[in-house]
C-alpha cells in the first residue's frame, strides 16, 4: 500500500524539517556575521561574549536527525545511477558535471505528482535530493546538488531516516563561515536559517 507523503517523510525523520516556515535571506545580516566568525574556535565574537550554533539548536530549530549514521559516501560517481534510483534521468543540456540541477528535479517531481496524496519510492528519493541541494546543505552555485547524494538514498525510508543530517547541515555551515572569515568569500553555503535565529553561550555547544 502506498504511503502518504507525511508517512513517508516522518519514516525518513525529514516531516518536521518540510514544514518550516519560508524565510527571506538577511544578507546584510548574514555578512555581518561572517565578519565575526573566529574560525579557531568555530563560534561568533560580540562586544558582549561569544556564542555558536550548535547540534541541539540545529535539532530544536529544525527537527534534523543529530546522531546516528554520517552522511558520508564516494564522490566518484557516474551518471548511470540517477535513473534506477530516480527513475528517471536529465537530457545532456540540463547536466552540470556531477550534479544535477534542482530546477530540474523540481521539475520531475512536479511531473511525477508531488501534490498527489500518496508517494512512490522514487518520487521520495528526488524530494529528498532537492531538500539536500536547496535547504539542508545548499552549495554556492544556488541551484546544484551532486550526484553523490544518490548513493545515501538508495535504500529504505527509514534507512534514510537513520542519517545524521542535522550534523551534515551544521558541518556544512561551518566550513562556510570558516572560508567566509578567512578568505572573504561571497557566496554563503548551508542553512542560512540557523544563521538567523538566537543562538547559545559558547559554554553550552554540544
Amino acid at each position: 500500500m502506498p504511503l502518504t507523503i507525511e508517512d513517508s517523510l516522518r519514516s525518513a525523520r525529514l516531516w518536521d524539517f518540510t514544514n518550516l516556515n519560508k524565510y527571506n535571506v538577511d544578507n546584510r545580516l548574514i555578512v555581518a556575521l561572517c565578519e565575526r566568525w573566529r574560525p579557531e574556535t568555530h563560534t561568533f565574537l560580540f562586544p558582549s561574549g561569544e556564542c555558536t550554533i550548535t547540534l541541539e539548536d540545529v535539532h530544536m530549530l529544525l527537527g534534523l536527525k543529530i546522531n546516528g549514521e554520517p552522511v558520508t559516501g564516494k564522490t566518484e560517481v557516474g551518471w548511470e545511477i540517477v535513473e534506477p534510483i530516480l527513475g528517471s534521468k536529465p537530457l545532456n543540456v540540463r547536466r552540470e558535471g556531477k550534479s544535477i540541477r534542482l530546477s530540474w528535479l523540481q521539475d520531475y517531481i512536479n511531473c511525477v505528482g508531488m501534490a498527489g496524496p500518496t508517494m512512490t519510492l522514487h518520487m521520495f528519493r528526488a524530494y529528498v535530493l532537492y531538500l539536500i541541494g536547496s535547504r539542508i546543505m545548499p552549495n554556492s552555485s544556488g541551484n546544484l546538488v551532486h550526484l553523490s547524494f544518490l548513493q545515501l538514498l538508495d535504500k529504505s525510508l527509514e534507512e534514510v531516516g537513520q542519517y545524521s543530517w542535522g550534523s551534515a547541515c551544521l558541518a556544512t555551515l561551518y566550513r562556510s563561515l570558516c572560508d567566509g572569515a578567512i578568505y572573504g568569500t561571497s557566496d554563503m553555503l548551508g542553512c542560512t536559517i540557523l544563521l538567523q535565529a538566537p543562538h547559545r553561550k559558547s559554554g553550552s555547544r554540544v
